[in-house]
C-alpha cells in the first residue's frame, strides 16, 4: 500500500478570493481515496481531512454505495493534516473500506 499526496489546481480569478488554496488529494496505490479540505472563507484557517468510503448498512439511497466522511480532528495547516494521516492510515483502512474516486 503506497500512500501519495496531489496538489489540485489552485483557484483563480474571483472564486481564489474565498477559497485562496488548493484541495490535496489523498492516493492509496495511485487512486484518490479523499482530500484534505484547505480553509475557505467560511472555514478560517482550519484543514479538515475527507474519505470516500464504502457503506457499511443501506440507507435512503439505493443508488449508491459510498459515502463521504471527515475526521474530527482539524488541522492549522496542510502538513500536519498529511501528518496525520501518514501516521493513522493503517488504523483508519482497518475501520474503513474506501470507495476510490472516479469508480462507477
Amino acid at each position: 500500500m503506497k500512500l501519495t499526496f496531489r496538489k489540485d489546481k489552485k483557484p483563480t480569478g474571483l472564486s481564489s478570493i474565498g477559497y485562496p488554496y488548493p484541495a490535496t488529494y489523498i492516493k492509496i496505490d495511485n487512486k484518490i481515496i479523499g482530500w484534505i479540505s484547505p480553509p475557505t472563507w467560511q472555514t478560517k484557517d482550519v484543514w479538515k481531512i475527507i474519505f470516500s468510503v464504502k457503506k457499511s448498512e443501506p440507507d435512503d439511497n439505493p443508488n449508491c454505495d459510498w459515502k463521504n466522511i471527515t475526521l474530527l480532528p482539524e488541522f492549522t495547516s496542510e502538513p500536519g493534516a498529511r501528518d496525520f494521516i501518514k501516521q493513522n492510515i493503517e488504523k483508519i483502512t482497518e475501520k474503513y473500506v474506501f470507495h476510490t474516486i472516479g469508480d462507477e
